[in-house]
């Protein structure tokens, strides 16, 4: 039998897998590595190609990707993956690998776009030269709908009209806190992210014409303020001690002062003098009259 005796392929086993197992340790402590690329890579970089003796393949799973895939541009995952580790991005226009701070975010989960931002804007600006007859259309048929006339009598002065207005409803028209707001939607999360003003209560104010300072009013005392007569407050005197309170509205002085409401509606309507009964919590005789 020779060399190939049993005796002799079990040694030739038994010092392969001490082999194995000193490489394994190595690896384990130091990284592998890849064939291909050079590079030196933990052991988590590599697929497994036996699951028993958990030898791993001798190219890293980038390069794998590469090798033996025949989709183009196979690997761009894994690499993106990569360099967002690192807080990098290579541009899918120029190809550049460039920092995160070079992309715009999108509007919703705030990733980096696929274009760095000159690319973004090169970009745009041959889109709108290539599609300036297709907003042209548009702008005709804002106009057809607006005018209830047949687009085909719509010239292009109107479309010009049309697109001008456009352009001036998209531009920068509040100012607050030294910021710049394009729409009042854009203010009212400006208010909920700081002021902590909900989205819905600054759009209603906004629409109603109210100012931005007046959105930052909270809720209780916006309605006393703006709602009933002499702006809702309320001026108690005591009749014995002569002493003063305002209060923001009818319920905040209903609840301190222990008065049901109709008694403080009735006192405000005829302008006369609250008298506790003899089962009153509040012993006081009062005055109760609208704020000025």
């Amino acid at each position: 039998m020779g060399r190939f005796s049993p005796e002799n392929l079990k040694k030739a086993r038994e010092t392969y897998a001490k082999k194995r197992e000193t490489l394994q340790i190595k690896w384990e402590e130091e990284g592998k590595k890849c064939v291909d690329c050079g590079i030196t890579k933990p052991l988590s970089e590599y697929y497994i190609h036996d699951s028993k003796t958990g030898r791993t393949n001798p190219h890293c799973k980038l390069c794998t990707v590469k090798r033996y895939s025949k989709t183009p541009g196979a690997g761009k995952l894994l690499e993106n993956r990569e360099l967002f580790k690192i807080g990098k991005k290579r541009c899918t226009s120029c190809l550049k690998i460039k920092p995160l701070s070079k992309f715009y975010k999108r509007k919703g989960n705030d990733l980096p776009k696929g274009r760095c931002k000159i690319c973004s804007t090169i970009y745009q600006k041959d889109y709108k030269l290539k599609n300036n007859k297709r907003y042209d259309s548009y702008y005709a048929w804002v106009a057809a709908v607006r005018f209830n006339l047949p687009i085909s009598s719509i010239t292009p002065e109107i479309t010009s009209l049309i697109k001008l207005e456009q352009e001036v409803k998209r531009s920068v028209h509040i100012i607050f806190d030294n910021k710049k707001f394009k729409t009042e939607t854009a203010v009212s999360r400006y208010l909920k992210s700081k002021y902590n003003i909900p989205i819905h209560t600054s759009l209603s104010r906004l629409a109603s014409g109210y100012s931005i300072e007046q959105c930052l009013i909270p809720s209780s005392e916006f309605r006393s303020t703006m709602n009933g007569n002499s702006s809702g407050k309320i001026k108690v005197t005591n009749v014995e001690t002569k002493e003063v309170t305002v209060y923001i509205n009818k319920t905040t002085c209903g609840r301190d002062l222990h008065i049901c409401m109709r008694r403080i509606r009735k006192c405000l309507d005829t302008g006369e003098t609250r008298k506790p009964y003899f089962n009153s919590i509040n012993k006081n005789h009062l005055k109760l009259e609208y704020y000025e």
